[in-house]
């Protein structure tokens, strides 16, 4: 989330600092691979919901390319930075919550 809150900062275009987003999240994703297999993490069940999520993906991804020419970039931005804090307080809560006990 650090490098979304970078592009989001930066007066790098919308489109631009969308495009480096998504190339910068396909980069982990991959590198990640390896690791994830060394670990016994990669199993069928995991390939199941990559798959079964992977049409979201490519409908969230079609959207953005659809609305980034038509929404104003300064609200795209409160609109993404707004929902970054959104999933912050919620990811907080759920860890607070699960700390303690149940």
């Amino acid at each position: 989330m650090v490098f979304i809150l970078f592009f989001l900062g930066s007066s790098i275009a919308l489109q631009a600092g969308r495009a480096s987003i998504i190339a910068a999240f396909l980069a982990m994703d991959f590198a990640a691979l390896p690791t994830l297999y060394g670990f016994g993490l990669f199993t069928r069940e995991a390939v199941m919901l990559a798959l079964v999520s992977l049409p979201a993906l490519v409908v969230g991804v079609f959207l953005g390319s659809r609305l980034v020419g038509r929404v104003e970039e300064r609200a795209a931005r409160r609109a993404v930075l707004l929902l970054l804090m959104g999933m912050a307080v919620a990811i907080g809560a759920r860890s607070l919550l699960g700390a303690a006990g149940p």
